[in-house]
């Protein structure tokens, strides 16, 4: 083979047949015509020859147009070397893209693999319209979820599908999900969805043996630091759980109620009130809400004469429209609590939430005033007193003025620090008690 016209480099490529070889090199410099020459070289005597035939030689492309031109290219150097046998098999040659090779080598074992022998390749365009056709397949043509199944909770959050790219939804996730599988090598089969969860009574309970073992602690440390446990907050179980009280699948909505049972109990061992806000839930539409309500109302109803038999309170806490879209204000919470008689269930008032949603944060305390059982008391911007632009001062007042005599609570961002934000707190409160 004459090599005079080659470079140094390339030479040295070509007549490298022994061991690995890495080249790199830029756009037009001869690499497919180093590659194709140090292909025939290996057939050729003088390389040993390297390789036996044009059978032991593999090469993988990026694209099948670039294997068709190694192909031609080696065709054209064996012929030119005298090696026209050899040349006619060049077209049976394992100079492939990975796909093609795959392919190749499924097709050969495709009976033992219980493979059609037929089967093709499915392109990057293909594979996307079949993964739509099977999620619009899942999904139904009118957003309905064909078979909810246990992943009812997830339906009820996430729309089926979303008219805005980058929001999210059933058919997103699927996707996503789908996208993932096909980067693993077991596919779907290789995706770990972690243990099964556990059911929310089961939570209830372990939650239940958890206090049994720190509530003597908690005890003496309340009693040697002369301070009580007001409230337990229960927005957690919603937020990281899932679990509202008004879930229209009733297996769910039951575990809600059991966590709040648990909590009750717990509650009256330690003397505190029970906060019910985020587990409340969310509408996914107007046309919905009736029926949470009436849900609602069925689980209160049940859950205040629980309070009851445990000696506690529970508070119900009005929550700006950003974070739950039903019973925002104080006077709807009020006229739900009067609606449905619940002698145990009292308003926490949050005067965070009260600025976004109260017309008239005064007029609202004092018509929802016999209801009122907490306060949540933090200004505008959720730091303590006097940072914001809440007339606090006047809202202690007006508390007052009403005969409110409970829990003014630090409900407030640690900022600028936790210690400067409790101590901003309590200076703040201290100040407007003494006026």
């Amino acid at each position: 083979m004459n090599l005079s016209t080659c470079t140094p480099g390339q030479r040295q490529s070509i007549e490298h047949v022994s061991g690995p070889l890495l080249v790199s090199a830029g756009a037009g410099s001869g690499k497919t015509f180093t590659l194709t020459q140090r292909i025939a070289y290996a057939l050729l005597p003088e390389s040993g020859p390297a390789a036996g035939g044009i059978d032991e030689v593999l090469a993988i492309t990026f694209t099948e147009k670039a294997a068709a031109e190694i192909k031609a290219r080696v065709k054209r150097t064996l012929r030119a070397e005298g090696m026209c046998e050899e040349a006619l098999k060049v077209d049976a040659a394992w100079i492939s893209t990975i796909h093609g090779m795959c392919a190749r080598i499924l097709r050969a074992h495709a009976l033992d693999l219980g493979l059609d022998p037929a089967f093709g390749i499915m392109g990057d365009a293909e594979r996307a319209e079949a993964v739509a056709d099977a999620i619009d397949g899942a999904l139904g043509d009118d957003n309905d979820i064909i078979a909810r199944g246990s992943y009812a909770a997830l339906f009820d959050e996430y729309p089926a599908r979303s008219t805005m790219p980058l929001a999210p939804s059933v058919a997103s996730m699927l996707q996503a999900l789908m996208d993932k599988a096909a980067g693993l090598r077991g596919g779907l089969d290789a995706l770990d969805f972690g243990p099964s969860p556990a059911q929310a009574s089961t939570l209830a309970r372990e939650l239940l043996l958890a206090y049994e073992g720190v509530l003597p602690a908690l005890e003496r440390a309340l009693a040697e630091n002369s301070m009580r446990l007001t409230a337990i907050g229960t927005g957690r179980a919603y937020v990281n759980h899932g679990l509202s009280i008004t879930d229209p699948d009733e297996t769910r909505r039951r575990a809600a109620v059991q966590r709040l049972e648990a909590f009750l109990e717990l509650a009256g061992r330690l003397h505190a009130t029970v906060i019910i806000g985020c587990m409340r839930g969310n509408v996914a539409t107007a046309e919905e809400l009736p029926a949470a309500l009436d849900r609602l109302a069925v689980s209160m109803e049940y859950l205040d004469q629980t309070a009851a038999k445990a000696g506690v309170d529970i508070v119900f806490e009005p929550i700006n429209r950003y974070e739950n879209n039903f019973l925002c204000t104080m006077e709807e919470i009020s006229h739900f609590i009067r609606s449905h008689s619940l002698t145990n269930t009292g308003i926490l008032i949050d005067t965070f939430h009260m600025n976004i949603e109260e017309s008239d944060m005064m007029a609202s305390i004092e018509a929802c005033s016999p209801e009122i059982r907490y306060v949540h008391f933090s200004d505008s911007n959720r730091w303590y007193p006097g940072a914001g632009h809440t007339d606090m001062a006047g809202i202690l007042r007006k508390l007052q003025e009403c005969g409110y005599q409970g829990v003014l609570s630090a409900d407030i961002l640690p900022k600028p620090t936790k210690e400067a934000a409790a101590r901003g707190w309590i200076e703040a409160v201290s100040a407007m008690i003494r006026e």
